[in-house]
């Protein structure tokens, strides 16, 4: 697995935390198999979230208040790891008010050796 670096909305308050998209490309051919979002109904095509240790990723996301002249956590600001970013969809960024984040990608090299993430789009409104 990897863990990213923290991103920041460049906000001095917690914006509202919608959704996540990730798409994923299951054979390595480099084309999108699959995207996954905690709020599939806003998201055409979209599979529910990668929460699933069977399939070929996990995704988890950790906020914090982040200072806005470094982008790095403010100190005793960080939540606990969380698997959504939607509020409708359970434990959440939201939870947390928290104006970044970071995410945490586990693969499972095992079934889906060729599995590759595309990209990753967060949304926030603010």
């Amino acid at each position: 697995g990897q863990v990213s670096t923290w991103r920041g909305t460049g906000l001095i308050f917690p914006p509202d935390w919608v959704r996540y998209e990730l798409d994923v490309d299951l054979d390595g051919d480099g084309s999108v198999d699959v995207t996954y979002s905690d709020d599939p109904a806003s998201v055409p095509g979209a599979s529910g979230a990668a929460s699933d240790p069977l399939g070929p990723v996990t995704i988890m996301f950790q906020g914090s208040r982040l200072e806005t002249a470094t982008g790095l956590p403010l100190p005793g600001t960080q939540g606990p790891w969380r698997p959504f970013v939607s509020a409708n969809a359970g434990p959440s960024l939201n939870n947390d008010a928290v104006t970044g984040f970071r995410f945490q990608l586990l693969f499972n090299t095992g079934d889906y050796p060729d599995a590759v993430v595309m990209r990753l789009r967060v949304t926030a409104r603010g």
